[in-house]
Order: C-alpha cells, then sequence, then structure tokens
C-alpha cells in the first residue's frame, strides 16, 4: 500500500494543532504548501475518479468534474476527454486560455502554478 502525506488544505477543517510533531513524523509542514502538494499533478500521475465513476481529475476538484464517467465511457476514452485534455493542456502551456467549463476555473492551485510559472510535470 502507498501512503501519501499531504498538507493540510483547509486549516479551518480539521486543523493541525501541534504543527511541530506533525512535521517530526511526516517529514512536511502543514501550514506551507510544498511542490508534491500541488493538486494539479494528479491529472497526470493519479487521476481520481469519484466513487460514481465520475472522473475528478484530482481530489481538490469535488464539487467540479470533467462531464465524463469511467464507467460507462471506460477509463482511457475518459482519459482521452476533450475537457481532460485541455485541462493537461492549460496546466503545461499558461498562456492557453483558461475556460470556465474546465474544473480547474477558480482552483487556489492552478492560480499558484500560473502565478509562478511553476512546472507540475
Amino acid at each position: 500500500m502507498e501512503i501519501e502525506f499531504r498538507c493540510n488544505n483547509v486549516p479551518s477543517y480539521s486543523p493541525v494543532k501541534n504543527n511541530e510533531a506533525v512535521k517530526r513524523k511526516t517529514g512536511i509542514n502543514s501550514y506551507i504548501k510544498s511542490a508534491k502538494d500541488i493538486s494539479c499533478r494528479k491529472l497526470f500521475r493519479k487521476p481520481q475518479i469519484d466513487y460514481d465513476g465520475t472522473l475528478l481529475g484530482c481530489c481538490f476538484i469535488h464539487n467540479k468534474n470533467f462531464k465524463v464517467n469511467v464507467f460507462k465511457n471506460g477509463l482511457l476514452n475518459a482519459l482521452n476527454s476533450a475537457r481532460f485534455l485541455y485541462a493537461k493542456h492549460i496546466l503545461t502551456d499558461f498562456s492557453t486560455p483558461l475556460r470556465k467549463d474546465i474544473p480547474c476555473y477558480n482552483c487556489p492551485d492552478y492560480e499558484f502554478i500560473k502565478k509562478y510559472n511553476y512546472k507540475i510535470i
């Protein structure tokens, strides 16, 4: 089993009470977003699929999705859907305009990587 420790992205929800203990046991600072915590990487390495087969893309996009179902359309078809491919494109080429129909629209991780021209792959 693979275990992945993640930064606390929403400090108001289940706040970390002892940052030093978290850092000592996991090696991460729970208040600072590190490069490995950028959710956008999930689209390329570990695309997230909801319980009903809906392709979410990343774990940060829980209230939006790519309007394709892995169970109905198949995994390869879902990963090659127009919206999903466009999202991957905007994450690698920041000159590509972000569309409102892409779940990354208004995502703080996308805004972060674009602002700092951060390479995720």
